[in-house]
């Protein structure tokens, strides 16, 4: 009998989960387990998906911490899983059983034929959240139409989900793409409330030709990085992105952002002949690396690259996707110097030189010897943190959210001037942003005026 392993994740103590298919009716389950029985069909065979717990921090059967069967009367597994901070374990899968135990569920069909086991199944996709011990199902949901073999969680303890779909899976009102783009599939992204039973957004994503996604992560803000395979020549891409151009089956790689109604990036990835994208990780800057397999002489690669040519009739790849800004800071006064008491505006700009927007901008003045601080204004910015009046130190600290290419973010800080007449005061400001800059040198400026 086989027994597959196909989703992973790590909990921050160290305890691995893992999910897959098995047809082994005498998997090792624990005590109390939400399922330790193999629903069998009819003629007797085994075919479920399975979730356990594996603290490594024990030895032997000690280490288990829980394997539950999840599944129904046929052919289900278990694709992925995902944790919240409590250790709750959400798994998305496939089944074609129609007692697969189930609260909500959308959509009419079924999914694309999909299979990590030795079955392909026609069915739907579960997402399941189990509690840390394995022993409760606290939600299960089917997406009917879809096949779904990629979570994340977010901060919120809501799901996301991706892999193909067709006509009959359920979209939301105002979603990216609420319409089936045509071929054999399209890929699609859908995220449930915390509680399961409802959609917070659930979109299409795809063209003309055959699409699936088939891993996704999602960054501190919610936003969907997936990246899969196309042979769509319209497959939605933004503007910018690292190639535009389509030449057959490639990869892509495409962010949706959290509300689910539009694209945050999306670019294809590849050559001139089959490629896959098949996971996607992120670095704290929202940097995503992808890796897949490509048949392509053509594959697009960097200079000194570990191995620049292909080699066999397919290899694995792995890139690199940098999505960055370019900040600049510049600041000027509405006087060149000021008499003692007097208020001096200090008008400053943040402006994107692109290549790509940047997201959660910081705006930072700090109070200078010789000023009290006296007022801030930002016309288009999400809010301003400050002293008190008449504060001689402390910081000026503004946000904006999203800085489009060539967009600008304007402040005005109001200081008085406390200090020496006949001293020269230096007023320093200072941006980022959560997304990478090309540059960081130029963030920050600096202007001296004088106090008379």
């Amino acid at each position: 009998m086989f027994t597959l392993a196909t989703g992973l994740a790590l909990s921050p103590g160290g305890d691995v989960y893992f999910a897959g298919w098995t047809q082994a009716a005498d998997l090792p389950t624990t005590p109390q387990a939400y399922q330790a029985k193999c629903k069998v069909s009819s003629v007797g065979a085994c075919s479920s998906g399975f979730v356990a717990r594996i603290n490594p921090n024990r030895s032997g059967r000690a280490s288990l911490v829980f394997a539950t069967y999840l599944g129904g009367q046929n052919d289900s597994e278990a694709d992925g899983v995902a944790l919240d901070s409590l250790g709750n374990a959400y798994v998305v899968g496939l089944t074609n059983s129609d007692t697969f135990p189930h609260g909500a569920a959308f959509g009419t069909g079924t999914g694309p034929s999909a299979h990590h086991g030795f079955v392909p199944i026609e069915g739907s996709t579960f997402v399941a959240k189990l509690s840390p011990d394995g022993r409760r199902l606290l939600y299960s949901t089917l997406l009917r139409g879809a096949s779904g073999t990629a979570i994340g969680v977010d901060a919120a303890n809501q799901a996301s989900v991706a892999g193909s779909a067709r006509k009959g899976f359920a979209t939301t009102t105002g979603a990216a793409q609420v319409s089936f783009g045509g071929g054999g599939s399209d890929a699609f992204v859908t995220k449930l409330n915390p509680a399961g039973n409802a959609l917070e957004y659930s979109t299409f994503l795809g063209g003309s030709g055959s699409d699936v996604a088939r891993d996704l992560v999602l960054n501190n803000l919610g936003i969907a990085f997936l990246t899969g395979s196309t042979s769509s020549p319209n497959f939605p891409l933004r503007p910018g992105a690292f190639q535009l151009t389509h030449q057959g089956t490639t990869s892509f790689v495409t962010a949706l952002r959290a509300d689910g109604r539009s694209l945050y990036y999306s670019s294809y990835l590849g050559g001139s002949a089959n490629s896959v994208g098949s996971g996607i990780a992120m670095d704290p800057a929202w940097n995503a690396f992808v890796t897949g397999t490509t048949r392509n002489d053509d594959f697009p690669v960097t200079a000194h690259a570990f191995q620049p040519t292909l080699l066999g009739s397919a290899d694995a790849f792995w890139s690199k996707i940098v999505i960055a800004g370019d900040l600049r800071a510049s600041l000027k006064s509405n006087v060149a110097s000021i008499p003692r008491n007097g208020v001096v505006t200090f008008n400053a700009q943040v402006t994107n030189f692109g290549p790509d927007g940047s997201d959660n901008i910081v705006f930072t003045n700090l109070i200078p010897k010789g000023m009290s601080y006296a007022g801030v204004f930002s016309a288009n910015g999400n809010g301003c943190s400050q002293p008190s009046m008449g504060a001689t130190s402390g910081a000026v600290s503004c946000h904006k959210l999203r800085l489009e290419k060539a967009q600008t973010f304007y402040v005005n800080v109001y200081l008085r001037a406390v200090g020496t007449s006949g001293s020269t005061v230096t007023d320093i400001v200072k941006s980022s942003a959560q997304t990478q800059d090309l540059l960081p040198s130029n963030n920050s400026t600096v202007l001296s005026i004088k106090i008379r």
